[in-house]
């Protein structure tokens, strides 16, 4: 997450207290997941789009607020790119005994484009 968000504390996900409309698109791709074959409430689509809806509440700072939902938002999303790239399963997992080692993937560069 580190390398997500880099050096800096802005949110990726939100400017000026609205939801960016990359941020909605990741939000629907989680809560499809089965387009992929994956369950979507292992990536909590479904809870991210209520936040994303929910209107600005009384308690605690809109800042914290969106900082909450990027975290979560991030984190997600991270997962289903890490999902979609390996898989679930390990090779090993699924019986097969392959020789050659995955080649590195990095993750965070492929969140950010």
């Amino acid at each position: 997450m580190q390398r997500v968000f880099g050096s800096g504390n802005a949110p990726l996900w939100s400017r000026e207290g609205r939801a960016t409309r990359q941020a909605e698109d990741c939000s629907l791709s989680l809560q499809n997941a089965q387009a992929y074959g994956l369950e979507a409430m292992d990536y909590q689509g479904n809870e991210i789009g209520q936040l994303l809806n929910r209107p600005p509440s009384s308690g605690g700072s809109d800042d914290e607020r969106w900082a909450g939902f990027d975290v979560r938002l991030s984190a997600a999303a991270l997962r289903l790119i890490s999902d979609l790239h390996y898989g679930r399963v390990t090779p090993e997992a699924a019986g097969f005994k392959l020789r050659e080692d995955r080649p590195p993937f990095d993750l965070a560069a492929a969140f950010r484009t």
